[in-house]
């Protein structure tokens, strides 16, 4: 059982990909025009296309549509005089095309990694200051305590005190240069992989997330730019209210605003789209009831 479905999958696929590759094919992506939104979740989107076509059977495929439709809810509308034979909807992932690097990216990786050592030789040097205060304290308190041996003299302790001081300062001093230098160090980095992620962005395409496509045959008698017109239920959308109570404190009146949280997973953005809020739930597929008779 399992082989079988797999071998059915393998020839749809075989079928999709042989379609796109006819001679008569012809490509056009779809613009959402509308979109009917209901309340907890649902949609009904709306594309528009206009494809150029030719005498006889042709296969017309339609791009840049949701990724995630409910397919007995597709209707698909062309002129009068295009006889639409077939249709049928696919999912498509483009390949993402291989980044090569260029020069300056890899020399900018290279300057990154230059400056991550030099962070790391900084945080060692910091460390051996601070070892450095640790162990001359630890020295002065030992030579200040008095364990049964001679008492160390008031000259010889303004002398210790003043060593310890300006001990102190100086490794102060050089921690804080250090920490400005790393903060320093990785403002460069941070600039340096902002111009990585520049280059690499320029050298995606804008297309490279996968879409819904509908491939159509259609026959027609003549040659003419065609407008096609889509419309499908989706389940990855949704809108629910929300409520902004506002009270006026010297007058005590409440202002009641009423307002929609809307969102949307698709796959295609909803640009220059019109919108409209629905509270009604939609029926696909609902069967008529069969009714007895009575005698």
């Amino acid at each position: 059982m399992k082989r079988l479905i797999l071998m059915t999958g393998m020839l749809i696929s075989c079928s999709f990909l042989y379609a796109q590759s006819l001679p008569d094919t012809t490509k056009a992506d779809a613009t959402i025009t509308n979109a009917t939104v209901y309340f907890g979740y649902g949609a009904e989107l709306n594309h528009e296309a206009k494809v150029k076509v030719g005498p006889g059977t042709r296969i017309i495929v339609i791009n840049q549509l949701s990724t995630s439709i409910d397919v007995n809810s597709l209707q698909v509308s062309c002129p009068e005089d295009v006889t639409l034979l077939s249709q049928r909807f696919n999912v498509f992932y483009p390949v993402v095309p291989v980044v090569i690097k260029s020069k300056e990216v890899e020399r900018w990786e290279d300057s990154i990694e230059v400056l991550q050592k030099d962070i790391s030789r900084i945080d060692n040097n910091i460390a051996i200051e601070k070892e450095l205060l640790s162990r001359t304290g630890a020295l002065i308190e030992a030579a200040l305590s008095n364990n049964g041996n001679k008492a160390v003299v008031s000259a010889e302790v303004l002398r210790l005190v003043e060593f310890y001081n300006a001990r102190i300062e100086r490794s102060k001093s050089n921690i804080f240069n250090y920490q400005q230098s790393i903060r320093d160090q990785n403002k460069k980095i941070e600039l340096l992989r902002k111009k990585i992620t520049d280059a690499n962005n320029l050298t995606l395409s804008p297309k490279s997330k996968p879409y819904g496509q509908i491939i159509l045959q259609v026959m027609t008698t003549k040659t003419a730019e065609i407008p096609v017109s889509l419309s499908y239920y989706t389940h990855h959308a949704g809108w629910t209210p929300v409520y902004d109570i506002r009270v006026n404190s010297k007058t005590n009146r409440v202002k009641l605003v009423y307002k929609a949280s809307l969102m949307q997973t698709t796959g295609i953005d909803w640009k220059k789209t019109k919108l409209t809020l629905s509270t009604g739930t939609p029926n696909f597929g609902v069967a008529a009831p069969v009714l007895s008779p009575w005698h």
